[in-house]
This record gives structure tokens, C-alpha cells and sequence, in this order.
């Protein structure tokens, strides 16, 4: 073996980077699971992912990926890899650079089954991982997840009814307060109607407040998707010309995609937890923490990918919200003053609109072409 095993309890065993010639060598030796925590990419000479996954299999080898970066392990990984454990025939085998986010990760499992921290930290130290300074991220991993594996909290005390309560409220007031109807109705309408002299005349006729009211109209059709966008983004630069214009459209985008994430993430995550494996939840969340927030700055500047789409899409599958927000936000800027410089008949005409969204469309497309040939050199360069 080119690395050291240490057992933890005899159902889990930790190692530092393993190499596909071990795997193996893990199988002579009583192994039946191998659980990767390592991303790919931390290290130049790195065996990918893939790699380990074949040799793993080819040796007879059970391999799961439960991937994540420093500490930021999420509880739906803890609940993976205890899954793994009760699942498994054998002995559990977690590596990663050191072994010790392994170690960890088993910690945080063994507390959320009813071990004390003392107990699982005793056993990590014997085997060399001095796990006490990080007593807080254990307790809090193990805490956020039930005796059962579910979500524990609110989630776990109200079960779905703040959710379900809200949206009855929400449909409640549409149906029975009247003003209400007559004004969602009223807005629905303009959009539809794609005027944008109609849209300007109604954000012009609220004076003093026709910023706030661009805002809240970025933030209603974002919310009722799929009303489109760009048709007040045209009334803000035509109403105050395409620099502020550009401006109040981008924070108004910005302010209608975070309503969306929120709305997915406090709508949507949990119900997947209760229904999707473990493993399969942590292997695709370790992915979208990261390549998701990539995938959200290319959606962004391709004009003809649904913005409102990409928001909650991003809020379900838990996008990280500063990266989720950064890609928004730069992303968005071409198409921003694209249409805005468009919707400013005094600054241009019409025709900068289809240059500009094809000069988009190019950059998006060399940019994930760039990514994309970037990911494939990794491995030859490992």
C-alpha cells in the first residue's frame, strides 16, 4: 500500500490519497467500499475521480464520490456517507488529501446516530486526527439531520405546512381582495400585451416612486414567470435613458433572481431530501458546488435561456448563494446594456440589438468552450 490505513471503528476506515494501484490491495485486504472525499482538481498529480472509480471497480471495489472542499461538508453528505456505512457488507474505506475531512464526515454521522462527540473524538485521536476544534461543525452536520436521515429544524416541527400555508395565502388574496386581483391582473395584461409604451406610461404615471415600481415589476414577472423581462428593461432606458436605465434593470433583475433561488431553495430542497438517496444527492450537489455556478454566469449571457429558469433551477439544486449571486450579476451585464442601449431609441437604433445579442451569444459560446477544454487538460496534466 502506498498510503497508511487507519481504522476508526471496524465498520470505517480512513487514508490518506489513494492511487488506482491501491484499490486492489484495499480489496485483499477486507475492503468492500471506497468513498472518495476528495474533488478532483486540489492537487497537481491528483488521481481523477473516474480514474479511482474504475480501478475500484475493476478490483471488485464499491466506489462512491461524497466530494467537498476545506470543511464545507453539507448534511446531505453526512447522511450519504452513513447510508454508505449501514449499507455496506464490509469495511468502509474514506480518503481524501490527509484523511482527515474523512475522519470528520464520520464523526458527524456517528454523533447524528446518538454517539457523543467525546466518544467519536477519542476514537479519531487514537488514530491521529485531532478533531476538537472542530466540535462545532460536527454538532452543527449531525444536528441538521434527524434520528432518521431527514431534515431536522422547522422542516422537521411543521413538516411542509409553512410552505403550504404561505401559498394558500398567496392564492387566498388573489381570489378574495379584490384590489389585489384587479392589479395582478392589470400587470399581467401589460405584459402580455409586450407594449413597452404601455409598460413606461404605467412606471411614468407613479412619479417620485417609478424607480421602486421598474423594481418591483423586475421582481413580480420574475416570480410570474415566464412574463418577459426585456420588455421593462425597453421602458427604463426609453424613461430614463439607457446609463440609469441600464442600472435600475440590473438591480431589478438582480433583486427578481434572488427572489426566485429563495423561493426554490425554501419551496423545493427539502422535499427532494426526503425522496432522492443520499449518495446520488451529495455525488450531484458536490457538481453543482462546483461547475454550478459556472453553468448559471453561461446561462446568463445567452439571451434565449429562460433568466427566471436559471434562478430557481440554481435555488433547488443549492448553487452557493454569493457565487449564485456574482454569476447573476456579471452575467447579466452584456444583455443589460444590450437592451438598453436598444430600448434608448435617442442613444441607437434598433439594429445594435441584434449585434449585441450575437456578440453575447459568441462569448458565451468561446467561454464554455474554453471551460470545457480546460476540464479535459486537467486529467493528461495529473
Amino acid at each position: 500500500m502506498s498510503v497508511e490505513i487507519r481504522e476508526l471503528d471496524p465498520a470505517f476506515w480512513v487514508s490518506a490519497q489513494l492511487g488506482a494501484a491501491d484499490m486492489a490491495e484495499l480489496a485483499k485486504a477486507g475492503v468492500t467500499t471506497v468513498v472518495n472525499n476528495r474533488p478532483d482538481g486540489e492537487a497537481q498529480g491528483q488521481p481523477t475521480d473516474e480514474e479511482l472509480r474504475a480501478a475500484a471497480e475493476t478490483a471488485g471495489l464499491a466506489y462512491v464520490s461524497i466530494a467537498f472542499r476545506g470543511m464545507n461538508a453539507k448534511p446531505a453528505q453526512v447522511r450519504a456517507l452513513a447510508e454508505v456505512i449501514s449499507g455496506s457488507r464490509g469495511p468502509v474505506l474514506g480518503f481524501c488529501q490527509s484523511g482527515f475531512r474523512s475522519a470528520m464526515l464520520w464523526a458527524a454521522a456517528g454523533v447524528r446516530r446518538g454517539r457523543s462527540f467525546e466518544d467519536v473524538s477519542a476514537r479519531a485521536a487514537a488514530a491521529g486526527y485531532d478533531l476538537s476544534k472542530k466540535r462545532g461543525t460536527v454538532e452543527a452536520l449531525a444536528a441538521a439531520l434527524g434520528p432518521s436521515g431527514a431534515p431536522k429544524g422547522k422542516m422537521a416541527t411543521f413538516g411542509y405546512w409553512p410552505q403550504i400555508a404561505f401559498l394558500l395565502t398567496l392564492l387566498a388574496a388573489y381570489l378574495f381582495i379584490t384590489p389585489v386581483r384587479i392589479e395582478i391582473d392589470r400587470l399581467v395584461f401589460l405584459f402580455a400585451m409586450a407594449d413597452v409604451s404601455a409598460l413606461r406610461g404605467f412606471v411614468e404615471s407613479m412619479g417620485p416612486w417609478a424607480p421602486l415600481t421598474s423594481i418591483a415589476l423586475f421582481i413580480f414577472q420574475a416570480v410570474i414567470a415566464p412574463l418577459p423581462a426585456f420588455l421593462v428593461t425597453f421602458a427604463n432606458a426609453a424613461l430614463f435613458g439607457w446609463v440609469y436605465g441600464a442600472l435600475l434593470s440590473w438591480s431589478g433583475a438582480t433583486l427578481g433572481a434572488i427572489a426566485c433561488y429563495g423561493l426554490a431553495r425554501w419551496l423545493g430542497h427539502s422535499l427532494i431530501e426526503r425522496f432522492v438517496p443520499g449518495a446520488s444527492l451529495a455525488r450531484f450537489e458536490a457538481h453543482t458546488d462546483r461547475y454550478g455556478a459556472w453553468a448559471v454566469f453561461i446561462a446568463r449571457l445567452l439571451p434565449f435561456v429562460s433568466f427566471d429558469f436559471v434562478s430557481y433551477a440554481a435555488g433547488l439544486v443549492r448553487v452557493p448563494f454569493w457565487r449564485f449571486l456574482l454569476a447573476t450579476g456579471i452575467g447579466q451585464m452584456p444583455a443589460t446594456i444590450v437592451y438598453s442601449l436598444a430600448g434608448d431609441f435617442a442613444a441607437v437604433n434598433l439594429g445594435l440589438l441584434a449585434g449585441g445579442i450575437a456578440f453575447t451569444f459568441v462569448v458565451a459560446a468561446f467561454i464554455a468552450a474554453s471551460a470545457g477544454f480546460a476540464r479535459r487538460r486537467k486529467p493528461e496534466q495529473a
